[in-house]
């Protein structure tokens, strides 16, 4: 009976931390995109700028 609970704690754990680094990269994917986002409008702003 132990043992088993053990063993489900460990799943449990294992499957918390899958789901961390999941979320995590997630994230990281996020930001990134919106970093490119931000980039884009910056250099469509700035050649509107120089066309003006």
């Amino acid at each position: 009976m132990m043992m088993m609970m053990m063993m489900m704690m460990m799943m449990m754990m294992m499957m918390m931390m899958m789901m961390m680094a999941v979320m995590m990269m997630m994230m990281m994917m996020m930001m990134m995109m919106m970093m490119m986002m931000m980039m884009m409008m910056m250099m469509m702003m700035m050649m509107m700028m120089m066309t003006m």
